[in-house]
């Protein structure tokens, strides 16, 4: 992550605590996310473009409503951000910040075999990228009894990257 100022982190900190939302979203509630919502665009663009945010969309509501402005950051990024701006925060948002990385930590150990539906082992990790350089990512996935796609990001380093080989 970039290095950022006093005044950009104090500015974007500021902006958070009056819009700004810390929390899990995603399939099970499982990604943490930083999300900031108002009606000046140009203040939402600023933020998303000095923080590195996915995207800027527009959230429309009912036609007595102005139309407001959302940057998401999600994953490891939120975990930094979090981080970054803790120390600006107002008590109530700390705390919350304190839970949710709390939180990412305890569910980051349930990566890898700990993880309730893994059918792989950390000890075939190693072997599995070895066999990647002579064999297809279809052929030892139907040797393990996994997907396709489940080997390709064993390859790709998107799964398993706790194991080094």
């Amino acid at each position: 992550m970039d290095s950022y100022t006093d005044f950009e982190l104090g500015w974007f900190a500021g902006l958070l605590e009056g819009e700004g939302c810390f929390a899990f979203a995603g399939k099970e509630k499982g990604t943490p996310i930083v999300q900031l919502c108002m009606t000046d665009e140009d203040v939402v663009r600023r933020a998303a473009g000095l923080f590195k945010a996915r995207s800027v969309r527009i959230h429309a509501r009912s036609a007595n409503w102005k139309t407001s402005y959302v940057a998401y950051w999600g994953g490891d990024l939120a975990l930094k951000i979090m981080a970054l701006v803790k120390p600006y925060m107002g008590k109530r948002r700390q705390a919350k910040i304190d839970e949710l990385l709390g939180q990412s930590a305890a569910r980051k150990g349930h990566n890898g075999s700990a993880h309730r539906s893994s059918k792989l082992k950390e000890e075939y990790i190693p072997l599995i990228r070895h066999l990647l350089q002579h064999t297809t990512a279809a052929r030892i996935a139907r040797i393990c009894g996994v997907s396709d796609t489940t080997i390709y990001n064993i390859k790709i380093g998107k799964t398993w990257k706790h194991v080094i080989s």
